[in-house]
């Protein structure tokens, strides 16, 4: 929740495009790593370590670092590449829900 006024609050996506969300890998909850959303609704992010070893099918989850409590499903790994300019392990990841259809929201307090 970003903003609150009475009977209303303002709750900022995991794909608003200017909101970063540190996540964990499931499989290996030592691999972590930022995701954001883009313009066109879609997730993408990298690694904190850019030898960490994640793949096409891990899910992830957030990690309790800023405003997300830890658990909360993201979505899975679509594709890594390896970002030699930014050297940098580039994540794309398949929500795991679809933002566009989404017509109720929870707050967990």
């Amino acid at each position: 929740i970003t903003e609150t006024g009475k009977g209303w609050s303002k709750v900022a996506s995991i794909i608003d495009e200017s909101n970063s969300v540190s996540f964990m890998v499931l499989r290996d909850m030592s691999l972590i790593g930022i995701v954001s959303g883009d313009s066109q609704g879609s997730l993408s992010g990298f690694m904190l370590d850019n030898k960490a070893s994640v793949m096409e099918g891990d899910s992830l989850v957030t990690s309790n670092m800023g405003l997300y409590p830890a658990g909360i499903k993201i979505g899975k790994i679509r594709s890594v590449e390896y970002n030699s300019d930014t050297q940098l392990k580039t994540v794309k990841i398949e929500p795991s829900v679809s933002f566009k259809s989404l017509q109720k929201v929870a707050v967990i307090i």
